[in-house]
């Protein structure tokens, strides 16, 4: 069992049949062509603020005014929020004071012990 893994089939390069060419859709566009809107000049006159919003609020205008309205309020929310105290009063793993109680030193002596006896074991088995 053999898979063809030439993506062009066995033809030479920059040679397609002119079927497949044809009947291949232009799907590698992240906007559609013919398809994009653009937005109005009285929009961009009041977003700029040269005209009030009464002068825009038209039939065919509503919807862009209407979504310009909700960008405008959740960045207004977004520049109003705060880190709470809690995080940004927090010192980072690396600042923070380290506190070594002697049971924890009896612990870490004792691993660390335990650690280098069998590295002695194995070592010593080794050379055997």
């Amino acid at each position: 069992m053999l898979d063809d893994l030439n993506p062009q089939g066995g033809r030479p390069e920059g040679q397609e049949p002119q079927r497949a060419r044809a009947e291949r859709p232009l799907t590698d566009r992240e906007v559609p062509l013919g398809q994009t809107s653009r937005t109005p000049a009285t929009i961009h006159a009041w977003l700029d603020g040269e005209i009030p919003e009464s002068a825009v609020r038209t039939a065919e205008t509503a919807r862009d005014v209407e979504f310009w309205r909700r960008v405008t309020e959740e960045t207004d929310k977004r520049r109003a929020m705060r880190t709470p105290a809690h995080l940004e009063s927090g010192a980072t793993w690396w600042q923070r004071e380290v506190v070594v109680t002697p049971g924890k030193a009896a612990v870490a002596a004792a691993s660390l012990l335990a650690v280098g006896a069998a590295a002695t074991v194995a070592v010593l088995r080794a050379i055997r």
